[in-house]
């Protein structure tokens, strides 16, 4: 995986595949909230009943 210019990442298909066990599929969300305590919560507390684990975490 490397960086896109967008911030994003880009996935290299065959990179994943030579990994153990089946590849990894990777989906990005981009949240635009108001820098305020707590502003991040209300969307974790959404995705957390659906399993959905946040592995990585950019802020800007």
């Amino acid at each position: 995986m490397v960086t896109a210019p967008s911030g994003g990442l880009r996935v290299n298909p065959t990179a994943l595949a030579t990994q153990a066990g089946p590849p990894m599929k990777i989906t990005q969300l981009s949240v635009f909230v108001e820098n305020k305590p707590g502003r991040l919560a209300l969307p974790c507390r959404l995705l957390a009943p659906a399993g959905i684990n946040i592995v990585t975490l950019s802020l800007a």
